[in-house]
């Protein structure tokens, strides 16, 4: 009711205020002249009601109104002094001062709280717009995550998928007699949706390591691949992704990364040379991912092509040690951060257990369970993750291990390690997770 009002007052019109003012200056001595003749001003009653009309044209119009209004009344009476019509008397004059002194503070009052109201209706039609804003912003960005929800939910690839389906049909389907087995394309979009990538050409690269024209695949509007570029033949001949200088002037012509495909032992297996992706991506984190993406392709078409010291895909344990040589190979070549989490695991729970931990491995994370000498050892290979990481991804997955046991006891008996990889070779880190597990009480949950 309050607010409604607040919301509906509209101020007085000036000539309203002051006709009003004139009006009731007016209506007590015309009302004394009628029914008072001896003191038609009220001057000399007991109960002096001239005070009340510089009180209330203060409070409703403000204090320059009751001012006027006392002055006028003033005019007034000693006018009638002077035509005969009243007698002069002091108390008149003090009760003329006191409806000035009243009419001024009543209208200083009133004019102070309508400064006051009108700055907090400033202040609140600015909140206000604010608010509109902000509502707006909030429904839009609800919006585009809803939207963004259904495509995720909608589509059925992470790139860990896309790897692996990729891994599956070219050693399933794949013809060796062309070039990337005959799924260029696959591996493009691969690295494109990596990147956001917009223009690419993706190349062959023979043994010899000799660029093979023209591209296999090309993505959006490129100009011709120059077999004698720069970029191109450091990252065939370096096996490692080579990104152009923002401080050195560039051609049209030259690509801005050049992505090599290699596999562990440091074969090129082909080339991406980009030369159009978002503005935004391109950054160091995008240039890392792109490269251990490469590296994970180059280790797919090494393994279907059944060259010997390869990864094989036989079984869990050389997918593994794969992996794991892969994360040592990229912090040694772009110091790309992984981190190997050990679970020893109570054998009465670990098929529960191992199952659980499987549903929650990550994009390219690769994991590996072991009947080690004091239990049950699940292995996850986190790459692009630190320490610090990890212990983020160790709290989720306590509380999902508790979650799984109906009646949990104040401790699961699993116990943990992180190692964030430095550079050891790959049987060093398997050390690590072959002996007891922690003890420490930092290490159990």
């Amino acid at each position: 009711m309050t607010r409604a009002l607040a919301d509906n007052y509209v101020p007085p019109p000036r000539k309203a205020a002051w006709l009003e003012t004139a009006a009731l200056c007016l209506l007590l001595p015309l009302a004394g002249l009628a029914f008072r003749r001896a003191d038609p001003f009220f001057l000399t009653t007991g109960f002096c009601l001239p005070l009340f009309l510089p009180l209330l044209v203060g409070l409703r119009y403000g204090r320059n109104c009751a001012v006027i209004l006392a002055v006028g009344y003033a005019i007034l009476y000693v006018a009638a002094c002077m035509y005969g019509m009243t007698g002069f008397a002091m108390r008149g004059a003090y009760v003329i001062f006191g409806m000035g002194l009243a009419g001024y503070l009543a209208g200083g009052s009133r004019d102070s709280w309508e400064r006051r109201f009108y700055r907090t209706g400033v202040l609140h039609e600015a909140v206000q717009r604010r608010m509109d804003e902000f509502t707006r912003a909030y429904h839009i960005l609800k919006v585009s995550h809803d939207e963004l929800e259904s495509r995720m939910a909608a589509s059925q690839h992470t790139l860990r998928h896309a790897l692996l389906n990729l891994r599956r049909i070219i050693h399933e389907s794949g013809d060796p007699l062309r070039a990337f087995y005959g799924y260029g394309g696959k591996i493009a979009e691969i690295l494109s949706e990596s990147g956001n990538i917009r223009g690419m050409a993706l190349l062959k690269v023979a043994e010899t390591g000799t660029l093979i024209l023209p591209p296999e695949m090309i993505l959006g509007q490129i100009p011709p691949v120059r077999r004698d570029e720069q970029m191109i033949e450091e990252a065939i001949r370096s096996g490692k992704l080579v990104s152009a200088d923002p401080d050195l002037p560039m051609r049209q012509d030259m690509p801005l990364l050049a992505i090599p495909l290699t596999d562990i032992s440091g074969r090129v297996w082909g080339l991406a040379a980009v030369y159009d992706m978002a503005f935004m991506s391109f950054t160091e984190e995008t240039m890392n991912l792109l490269a251990v993406v490469g590296g994970h392709i180059g280790d797919i078409l090494a393994a279907s092509s059944g060259i010997a010291g390869t990864c094989s895909l036989e079984n869990d344990s050389n997918e593994f040690n794969c992996a794991l040589r892969r994360a040592i190979e990229d912090y040694a070549s772009y110091h790309v951060p992984s981190t190997v989490l050990g679970l020893w695991l109570p054998k009465e729970r670990s098929p529960l257990f191992r199952e659980a931990l499987t549903g929650t491995m990550r994009g390219l994370d690769c994991g590996l369970y072991n009947e080690g000498k004091y239990g049950p050892v699940f292995m996850l290979l986190m790459p692009l993750t630190d320490k610090i990481g990890a212990q983020g991804y160790i709290s989720r997955i306590s509380r999902m291990l508790r979650e799984r046991v109906a009646d949990p006891p104040p401790k699961l008996g699993v116990a943990f390690l992180a190692y964030e990889i430095t550079g050891e070779d790959a049987d060093a880190v398997m050390s690590k997770f072959t002996g007891m597990p922690p003890e420490d009480n930092a290490s159990v949950f």
